[in-house]
């Protein structure tokens, strides 16, 4: 596109364009700019100079938001992607857990140490190493879904259970106080025994 006078541009689609500053973004921060279209230039030089003469707007920066705010917020975004049981265990974790403790800050004091000594009380409190991912998981999503970094914390590590099997003894026994009851008890104990379904 040629470059024309005073920030007006002739398109390939055969229009002018014309850019002006229109507000200031935050306390001295980056021009943001408006444009105005029309088919000549005689339009657009009118339109620009109309649009100039209108003040800048500054634009005062939001007051930060609190991190329940972001949690509602969140939680009603993916209201209708995900299973009601899933958002019900994920509103349990907020009002229980996050909101209690973490409940006062706003988005932009979570910092790494203070949701590691979050973590680390839960862990101290007795919350189980698979809920303290998982409540992480749900504070993760949602400074994601709020824009703010997510801070790099070192969770706990899920302990490993050695699964428990019958000794063939203990199948047989199993087997034999199965046949002195009833026939539906025995077939769904058999059934559990020879499948593995619970």
């Amino acid at each position: 596109m040629p470059r024309m006078v005073r920030n007006i541009y002739h398109r390939k689609d055969g229009r002018y364009e014309g850019r002006y500053i229109k507000d200031y973004d935050g306390d001295g921060g980056k021009a943001r700019y408006g444009y105005v279209f029309a088919r000549s230039y005689a339009e657009v030089k009118e339109r620009l100079q109309t649009a100039k003469s209108e003040p800048p707007v500054q634009i005062d920066q939001p007051a930060p938001r609190l991190l329940p705010d972001a949690i509602d917020a969140y939680l009603d975004s993916i209201c209708g992607s995900v299973k009601q049981s899933t958002l019900c265990v994920y509103r349990r974790q907020a009002d229980n857990i996050i909101k209690p403790v973490l409940g006062g800050y706003s988005l932009s004091q979570l910092t790494s140490a203070l949701i590691q000594d979050f973590i680390d009380t839960q862990c101290e409190n007795g919350l189980s190493a698979v809920t303290v991912q998982s409540v992480f998981g749900l504070l993760r999503s949602v400074l994601k879904f709020a824009g703010v970094e997510v801070p790099c914390v070192v969770l706990p590590k899920r302990e490993k259970h050695e699964a428990e099997f019958f000794t063939v003894e203990e199948q047989k026994r199993l087997e034999s106080t199965a046949l002195r009851v009833s026939e539906f008890d025995h077939l769904a104990i058999m059934l559990c025994l020879y499948t593995g379904i619970r």
